[in-house]
């Protein structure tokens, strides 16, 4: 099985292509076969049907058997073009679609690196960020809040020993953790892939269709969350 995995959410893009195979003993084993990757600011979303034709050109592929893509949070333009992608090319190849929570995507990838608990920190403007945290038995829910909120929830996790944080956009000076910026290593969906991969090998269009994809906004639009701070 080949599986095409892409990513345009953040100010980053992402396509990669994986091969799926069960052996002989049942384990189900994922190879990379090619990863395009590049930060890219406020260009990400519009190259992202652009490197996908690339990246399946250069190894002969006409289409793949599995679609996965993240749905957010992030931008707005990014998540929205990421998820019609997802849903386009589903319902163009008759395969299934899976999405993944950005954050949790980037935290499986930062967590497998560092080997400890961390914490993701994407700027989400309106000084607010959505916020996540990764330990060895648990992905926290995504949260949309603001700075002084987030050293709460870290103050409250003293005993997950989170002392890492992997952060997008501007962030405060003053947090306690170590702060290390995305862009200096761009995440991949591997990890997350190998926590599912039964999961990926029994993919089916009846649950993972392009129906059933839908984007984790989180926010409401900027628009509407101006008027009602009353900015509008």
């Amino acid at each position: 099985m080949k599986v095409l995995c892409f990513d345009a959410c953040q100010e980053w893009i992402l396509v990669s292509l994986y091969q799926v195979h069960t052996i002989s003993t049942g384990e189900v084993r994922i190879q990379e076969i090619d990863t395009f990757q590049e930060y890219c600011p406020k260009e990400s979303s519009h190259r992202l049907i652009l490197e996908i034709q690339t990246i399946l050109q250069k190894n002969k592929i006409t289409k793949p058997d599995l679609l996965i893509c993240t749905i957010g949070p992030g931008s707005f333009t990014g998540i929205r073009i990421t998820v019609s992608t997802g849903k386009n090319l589903s319902q163009l190849w008759e395969i299934p679609v899976m999405g993944v929570n950005s954050l949790e995507c980037y935290a499986s990838f930062y967590f497998a690196r560092s080997k400890s608990p961390i914490a993701i920190l994407i700027d989400g403007k309106q000084s607010r960020y959505y916020f996540s945290t990764k330990t060895e038995t648990q992905f926290s829910s995504t949260l949309d809040i603001n700075i002084e909120e987030i050293k709460e929830v870290l103050s409250q996790n003293k005993n997950t020993g989170i002392h890492e944080i992997y952060y997008s956009g501007k962030i405060p000076t003053d947090l306690k953790q170590k702060t290390i910026r995305i862009e200096e290593n761009l995440p991949n969906l591997l990890p997350w892939l190998e926590q599912i991969k039964n999961d990926l090998a029994n993919a089916n269009i009846e649950t993972y269709n392009y129906k059933a994809l839908n984007a984790n906004y989180i926010r409401p639009s900027y628009v509407i969350t101006n008027k009602t701070n009353g900015h509008l």
